[in-house]
């Protein structure tokens, strides 16, 4: 096979050249050696090679390979998988004789792949290409590092993305700030309205916190350093939204402060978690105390009362009227520590029974047309069918009264005529109905609603309607306990409050409350002996408090009982200790809350001793009463009230 005239043209003309260095002198082939030296060296791969790819000439070859093996062999088999893309780019170059760029991959023997960034070019004379060279970086290190800072940049995104966190920047010396697409999220603006200076920035913070704002960014500016931040944003659309800052400075090569660079999260349902907690813990806190309170005032007011009553009795009339007076501030009292309790958490839960709301409605609602001012229309609208709930009807009517004292107050308070407050009563179910959060969407419920057009709420005061306390009435108008009291008496009954309320416009209070199946009132059974007669019943009263024991006695023996009392669960047992004495005891008033031994160990040691001696717990907050217990009297009693109960224990059946 002849040689290609090509190369052999190429390398006479490469023997003329040098020829004609060796005639120039040594100066010329030093100039050669040095310049092959160089090539050499090049850290580039030089390759030439012919129009048909013969390769020519390379100053390296890749590892593996020597140039021997590679001059005279065909390009394309050299370059190996990228031999079809080069051709292309080749023909373009011969073509057009442009130099062309384009990114390259090899494999080595040794199984690593490499990048490079290859530009091949033509060598011309006399307008005429006769070979090309191509000239290949090794770029694979930056390839890496892009790959690499690809990488670390999805990380980021993702990791910015996952917490919302919202980033910008600001140009400190051309006032102009950028915002990415999460920051305009949490300032509710697009990009085309998004804040660009720093004035205009600083006019989409509340009023409140933007003096402290602009003061941090003067202080950043001044000092280098911009600490972590919580400050509040108003939107466009008027909602508020809070946040926390983070960011840091960069200085330019003069010192100066050139950008702040940071970030913004939006904590607000972060927050508004943390304030219902504290909320939470603060009611805690008062319910605690309150029950607390309630207890010592249930004692003191069981021993005011039944005396109060029982001073009644011999007084006489001018001194009889004093007593009522003293009688009517005690039961107002003993009404503020119920209020008290049932905030708590700590009403007695009472026997309840099938009863119709419309019935509960109604004596609420003559109670309250007695006292309201005659100026007030209140109105009924109640279905014709029964609505029965199962409840505690006297606690829902306390706390239907509440929420129409409410309703008086605040028509009282507008001039708005006529005085209106009407009381609707309707079944309600989903989707018919929206019913409000935290109720079954499968179950019927009757809805109370009180609605009142009176001087209506602000946001401010709506935000704090069932906090205990919380009053907006003139001092000694009101307690701040009776929308607390109300709203945890629905909860104990299974429903839920609402209330929607316009400024200027009243407010309706609903309750929603689950309905049940009418009960058909039961007879009772007969008890195979004659009702109770005073006298004919011995009672033991267990009360730690001396002056409780004391009045209860009086009061009991004044209508005829023999009574025995005792201080503590230890003294009662050992009264109990004579069999004929706790063969004849018909009931056991127990105080629940005592000292050193409570009142649950002292039942479960008289359950032990006489299985079937009825016990009734004597207290203010006897919740959770066991099966065992025959029922609670509950403090403070009045003297009617306890003979009563009395009278209902005695007929119950033994346990």
């Amino acid at each position: 096979m002849g040689a290609d005239p090509q190369i052999e043209r190429l390398r006479a003309e490469l023997a003329r050249l040098v020829s004609a260095a060796s005639a120039a002198g040594g100066g010329a082939e030093q100039f050669v050696a040095l310049f092959g030296l160089f090539l050499a060296n090049v850290p580039d791969f030089i390759v030439m090679f012919a129009m048909d790819g013969t390769i020519l000439f390379l100053n390296r070859a890749r590892p593996g390979k020597t140039i021997a093996e590679v001059v005279g062999t065909n390009v394309f088999d050299y370059l190996g998988t990228e031999s079809d893309r080069i051709r292309a780019v080749i023909d373009r170059v011969a073509a057009t004789g442009d130099t062309v760029s384009l990114e390259s991959h090899a494999r080595y023997t040794d199984g690593t792949k490499h990048d490079f960034l290859t530009r091949i070019s033509p060598v011309v004379e006399g307008g005429r290409i006769l070979a090309l060279v191509s000239i290949a970086t090794e770029i694979t290190a930056q390839k890496q590092a892009e790959a690499a800072l690809r990488d670390s940049e999805e990380k980021l995104r993702l990791a910015v993305a996952a917490t919302s966190m919202g980033l910008w920047s600001w140009d400190a010396k051309k006032d102009e700030i950028a915002w990415d697409d999460a920051m305009c999220r949490i300032w509710g603006v697009t990009q085309d309205t998004a804040p660009r200076t720093r004035e205009a920035y600083l006019r989409t913070i509340h009023p409140e916190d933007q003096a402290l704002q602009r003061d941090a960014i003067s202080r950043a500016v001044k000092s280098g350093d911009f600490p972590d931040r919580q400050y509040r944003v108003v939107r466009p659309d008027g909602t508020v939204r809070r946040t926390l800052s983070k960011a840091s400075v960069t200085r330019a090569a003069d010192g100066s402060i050139e950008k702040l660079v940071g970030g913004v999260l939006d904590i607000t349902e972060q927050r508004e978690f943390e304030d219902r907690v504290r909320q939470t813990q603060k009611l805690e806190a008062i319910g605690q105390l309150s029950a607390g309170v309630a207890h010592n005032f249930n004692n003191m007011l069981t021993v005011i009362l039944p005396n109060i009553e029982l001073a009644m009795a011999d007084a006489s009339p001018e001194s009889a009227s004093m007593l009522r007076s003293a009688r009517e501030a005690a039961l107002r009292a003993a009404e503020l520590v119920r209020q008290l309790v049932a905030f708590a958490g700590r009403s007695r839960q009472t026997e309840r029974r099938a009863e119709d709301v419309r019935l509960v409605v109604e004596r609420a609602v003559t109670m309250c047309r007695r006292a309201f001012d005659q100026s007030i229309e209140v109105s009924v609208l109640c279905p014709p069918e029964e609505q029965p709930v199962l409840s505690d009807a006297a606690q829902l009517e306390q706390a239907l009264v509440n929420l129409l004292i409410n309703a008086r107050d605040a028509v009282l308070e507008s001039d708005v005529a006529p005085k209106k407050i009407a009381i609707e009563v309707e079944r309600v179910q989903a989707p018919a109905t929206e019913l409000p959060e935290g109720l079954d969407a499968e179950r019927k419920y009757v809805a109370i609603r009180v609605v009142d057009n009176g001087v209506g709420m602000s946001a401010a005061t709506s935000a704090r309607l069932y906090e205990p306390f919380f009053t907006t009435k003139d001092v000694g108008k009101g307690t701040g306990l009776g929308l607390s009291t109300a709203r945890a008496t629905v909860r104990e009954h299974g429903g839920v409050i609402d209330c929607r309320t316009v400024p200027g416009a009243g407010t309706t209070f609903a309750l929603f409350l689950p309905l049940v199946a009418p009960v058909a009132p039961v007879e009772q059974a007969t008890v195979g002996r004659d009702a109770p007669r005073s006298g004919s019943h011995r009672i033991l009263v267990i009360d730690d408090e001396l002056p409780v024991r004391e009045v209860t006695r009086r009061m009991l023996e004044r209508e005829g009982y023999v009574v025995h009392v005792a201080a503590s669960g230890r003294e009662a047992l050992a009264l109990l200790a004579d069999d004929a004495l706790l063969r004849s005891i018909d009931l056991v008033l127990l105080d629940r809350s005592m000292p050193v031994q409570s009142g649950e160990a002292v039942r479960a040691e008289l359950a032990k001793l006489a299985p079937r001696l009825k016990v009734a717990y004597f207290s203010g907050h006897a919740d959770g009463v066991p099966g065992d217990v025959v029922g609670v009297v509950e403090k403070p009693v009045t003297y009617d009230g306890l003979m009563a109960r009395v009278r209902e224990l005695l007929e119950r059946p033994e346990s």
